[in-house]
């Protein structure tokens, strides 16, 4: 079935955050004229001073992301994040709260209770592992882009990356004041471009990062978006006591995929189920527009060589899966809009929650795009969905592709097996030739 049952979904798209509270804070050096240092130099090791005020203390932050790359316009987002550090007087492991748009994640020591606003008879419990918590989180979830999360948590270690679903660790350090807001500058270097941050002194903590990617990391295949913004605002943290999920009337379900709404069949003359939807790479949410039709063309792709350590394999994997897709690739040149159509075409990708990366939706984006053989970025990028057997099996039968048909008020025309993508294409243009 091709349900994105996750109700983490929205939650990748964007950066977490982290937020102001009473705790050591940070303070720039002496400028050069009192001390002779260098103007706008930090008396403390840029990371170690962010690691001080990230894993003490009670705080909240609301962070606004915002993502950049050429298939449209920027992708925002807004999410919260709150922490308490351990308090081993009381015997209190750290808690931590995140609100990722329709999901709630409450973390106490190693336990993890999730809810969904759209589902509240239902909340899932899960132990994480004694590892990094962007790794713990990854089985669970797909592309965490959350910065905060490696600053704020001890298992990181003493130099990770902000951004490591966007970033390769690199050192950060100290580049100045900003003359403008006070505010402690930044920076990290590497080929792919500059990582830019800059640092309330009073409190230490995060007030915006900033990742783009240089000329020569844009010339070749890309690692997520060309760019990423997000700002840092505080916002109230309340009683931690308070920060954990009311669960009465609720039932406990197995995983995080079983909070979202049972999706109901999807079925020829009916309308496109509410509990079906697609995600684009960021992890927005997409849907056919008021009195617009669609073609959604399904496609289970094999990722799993993609993830191999030997580049000649990864090169055999990708060039296997190209092959895999030309049909799909070939049916969505045929049925491109002409001037005039009432509908769209989509191809969307069948995946599971570990399988989300931005690099694997750019090898996607590039395998499956239209454009590849005239060597142009594709026009629209490739969506996604959880994959789930037995939708799956509805729309492509013992295929590895199939196509469905909306008309305008999106109800299902049609449900057509990808086999050959000429006789494919000739049967869905006859069913929107009926229906404009």
């Amino acid at each position: 079935m091709v349900t994105t049952k996750g109700p983490w979904a929205s939650a990748l798209r964007a950066v977490a955050v982290a937020t102001i509270v009473a705790g050591g804070g940070w303070m720039p050096a002496a400028t050069a004229s009192q001390e002779g240092q260098r103007p706008g130099s930090v008396a403390e090791d840029p990371t170690a001073a962010l690691f001080r005020a990230y894993r003490s203390g009670v705080y909240a932050e609301r962070s606004q992301i915002e993502l950049t790359d050429e298939s449209g316009p920027a992708r925002r987002a807004e999410y919260v994040i709150r922490f308490a550090a351990a308090d081993a007087s009381a015997g209190l492991p750290r808690r931590l709260s995140l609100e990722l748009s329709e999901l709630n994640l409450w973390i106490e020591g190693d336990k993890a209770i999730a809810t969904l606003r759209t589902r509240p008879d239902r909340y899932a419990v899960f132990t994480l592992p004694p590892v990094a918590l962007v790794q713990a989180l990854r089985p669970f979830m797909p592309s965490l882009v959350l910065a905060q999360l490696s600053l704020l948590d001890e298992r990181s270690g003493d130099r990770p990356s902000l951004l490591p679903e966007l970033w390769s660790p690199s050192e950060l350090e100290a580049d100045g004041i900003d003359r403008t807001t006070g505010f402690v500058r930044l920076i990290a270097r590497s080929p792919e471009g500059a990582l830019r941050v800059r640092v309330d002194r009073a409190t230490g903590r995060l007030r915006s990062v900033s990742k783009a990617l240089s000329d020569a990391a844009t010339a070749g295949p890309q690692l997520g978006p060309r760019a990423v913004e997000i700002s840092v605002r505080p916002t109230d943290a309340g009683d931690p006591a308070k920060w954990k999920p009311n669960l009465e009337g609720r039932t406990r379900v197995a995983s995080l995929g079983e909070l979202q709404p049972d999706t109901d069949l999807l079925r020829p003359g009916e309308r496109l189920p509410a509990s079906l939807f697609f995600r684009d790479r960021n992890v927005e949410r997409w849907g056919p527009t008021d009195d617009q039709g669609a073609v959604l063309i399904f496609f289970r792709p094999d990722l799993a060589g993609l993830a191999l350590p030997d580049a000649e394999a990864r090169d055999r994997a990708a060039r296997a899966m190209q092959s895999s897709s030309e049909p799909v690739v070939e049916l969505a040149r045929l049925l491109q809009p002409a001037e005039g159509d009432r509908y769209v075409v989509r191809q969307i990708a069948l995946l599971t929650y570990q399988e989300h990366t931005f690099r694997q939706m750019d090898m996607l984006e590039n395998v499956l795009s239209i454009e590849r053989a005239a060597g142009q970025r594709r026009s629209r990028g490739v969506l996604f969905a959880v994959h789930d057997t037995d939708l799956w099996e509805m729309i492509c039968g013992s295929g590895t592709s199939g196509a469905v048909v909306l008309d305008r008020s999106h109800v299902v025309r049609a449900i057509v097996t990808l086999d050959d993508p000429q006789r494919a294409a000739n049967t869905i243009r006859a069913v929107l030739a009926q229906i404009k």
